[in-house]
């Protein structure tokens, strides 16, 4: 009589993990999206998605760098940071590092960028951008409060 009653106690304990389990996936499932086709960032403004295709057009990109730049969640795209709520591009990273295996980029940059009302942060250093004139356009991008250009290869001088 002992025994069965040790077994069904222990068969109401299993159910009872089983059930918070469920309970524990489906708040995560729910949470995440992971089950509705969505993904976990919301997708990127036209706009910006737009401005940053333009710009990855006029650059010159050996080693296909910006090979993720394809999908409309911008967010998820290599260099890029948004805003966490709102998903406004805020970070332009694509500073070169001597130890990536890629290239470095080059080309012409394009004045799609001021779309990117939001951006506050724009690195583009240790690229060569072989004497490409600095662009007088980077003095309206209005919310950039950082921008390294250092030993990209621009040329010309930079008037605020």
């Amino acid at each position: 009589m002992c025994a069965s009653k040790s077994t069904s106690l222990m068969d109401l304990n299993m159910r009872g993990l089983v059930v918070s389990l469920l309970c524990f996936l489906f708040i995560v499932a729910t949470k995440f999206n992971c089950c509705t086709g969505h993904s976990l960032k919301a997708l990127c403004n036209e706009e910006e998605i737009e401005a940053l295709l333009s710009f990855k057009t006029g650059v010159h990109d050996p080693s296909n760098r910006l090979f993720s730049w394809v999908s409309e969640e911008c967010c998820n795209w290599e260099g890029v940071l948004c805003h966490n709520t709102t998903e406004h591009v805020l970070r332009l990273n694509l500073r070169w590092d001597v130890y990536q295996r890629a290239s470095s980029l080059g080309g012409n940059i394009s004045s799609s960028l001021l779309h990117l009302k939001h951006l506050r942060y724009m690195d583009l250093s240790c690229n060569d951008f072989g004497s490409l004139n600095i662009q007088k356009f980077f003095g309206f991008l209005s919310n950039l409060r950082y921008l390294n250009l250092s030993s990209a290869g621009f040329g010309g001088v930079f008037l605020s």
